[in-house]
This record gives structure tokens, sequence and C-alpha cells, in this order.
């Protein structure tokens, strides 16, 4: 007989209606939309004369500022610039591929040159 024992697995105390990036998406579409209202309407836009609704608004705009600030932070700020010898071998390959390129157009095959000349004879065009 096995003496073994199951925990069970402590569920969140925070609601699980969605996802968290889902409420985080939501949220900061209600501060954007706000900040879109604000801008738009700067000196006529309405303060609240609740102290609660000013401090929620306050609130919202700190959380969506402290988002933008994180997605700052774990976005990869791009490439590595490049070296100057990098850069000079990439020229290098790239001259290289165009003067392959201009020597094949460049050069005719006695096969397809034969066969204009017979063309030619032929037919009396190329």
């Amino acid at each position: 007989m096995s003496d073994h024992t199951t925990t069970k697995k402590r569920k969140s105390d925070a609601s699980s209606s969605g996802s968290k990036r889902a409420r985080t998406n939501d949220e900061n579409m209600s501060a954007q939309s706000l900040v879109a209202a604000i801008l738009t309407n700067s000196k006529a836009y309405p303060i609240p004369d609740d102290e609660r609704a000013v401090r929620q608004t306050l609130v919202d705009l700190a959380q969506y500022a402290r988002a933008l600030e994180q997605e700052v932070v774990t976005k990869p700020a791009g490439p590595a610039p490049k070296t100057e010898e990098q850069i000079e071998a990439a020229a290098q390959k790239l001259r290289n591929a165009a003067w392959s390129g201009i020597r094949k157009q460049m050069t005719v095959s006695y096969a397809s040159l034969a066969y204009s000349k017979a063309q030619f004879f032929l037919l009396g065009t190329v």
C-alpha cells in the first residue's frame, strides 16, 4: 500500500473572468480613451467634482503610464549596430553577387550562339 497524499491547488483570489493580458488591454483601452478625450479638449475637459472620481482617473493614467514603461523595457531595442568590418563584408558580398550576375548575362554559351546563327540563316531573323 502506498502512502501518497494529494494536495489541492489553491485557487487565485483574483477574479478569473479573463486572462491578465485581456484585462490589461481593456484597462489600457480605457486609459487611451481617457487620454484622447483630455487631449482633444484639454482646455474644457470636464474635471469631476467627486474626489474619488478624480483619484480613479489619476490612478488609471498612472497604471497606463507604468504599463507603457514596462512595455518599453521588455521590448528588444532592435538589431545591434554593425561594425565597419561587417558593413564592408556585406558590401563586398553584394558587389560579388552583382558582378557574377552581370558576367552571366554577358556570357553567351556556344550552344545558344550556334542556335542564333542557324535561326538567322534559316529564317532571316534572330
